[in-house]
């Protein structure tokens, strides 16, 4: 039979998995743990933690990109920063988009782009109301 030594009352166990058991019974590796924690020993290489008091000690939070960003999403709305930070063709279609273009297919005059200007700068429009001829100045030439 194989025996091993406690590592916390130094005597002689037969282990239930060799090789990996340590102490003799649980109640032994819970002894081992609670003097380990409370001298100290055993700690991580670079693990520190902070006492409360240190915690309650500081009075300033540090600011980084990523508090201002969050504080900026907050104040201004996810939606609004999407849509400031989507380009244009990639943006998805409202519903106020679709009524600005059905606004401009139901407009009541349309420009008849095959009539040339006449002499007095005024172009030729249908008027959809009366289906009449109209010439009407306007400031940029194919609205």
């Amino acid at each position: 039979m194989y025996q091993e030594i406690c590592k916390n009352c130094s005597k002689l166990y037969i282990p239930k998995r060799r090789g990996v058991q340590k102490y003799c019974s649980d109640s032994c590796r819970s002894r081992a743990y609670q003097k380990r924690k409370s001298t100290g020993l055993k700690k991580p290489a670079g693990l520190t933690t902070k006492k409360s008091e240190e915690v309650k000690n500081e009075s300033s939070p540090t600011i980084n990109a990523a508090s201002i960003m969050n504080a900026f999403i907050a104040a201004f709305g996810y939606d609004a920063i999407k849509g400031l930070l989507t380009p244009a063709g990639s943006k998805s279609v409202t519903r106020n988009d679709l009524n600005k273009l059905i606004e401009r297919i139901d407009r009541r005059y349309i420009q008849l782009r095959n009539v040339p200007m006449r002499n007095d700068g005024t172009y030729a429009f249908c008027d959809k109301k009366t289906e009449a001829l109209v010439y009407l100045k306007i400031k940029n030439h194919g609205v």
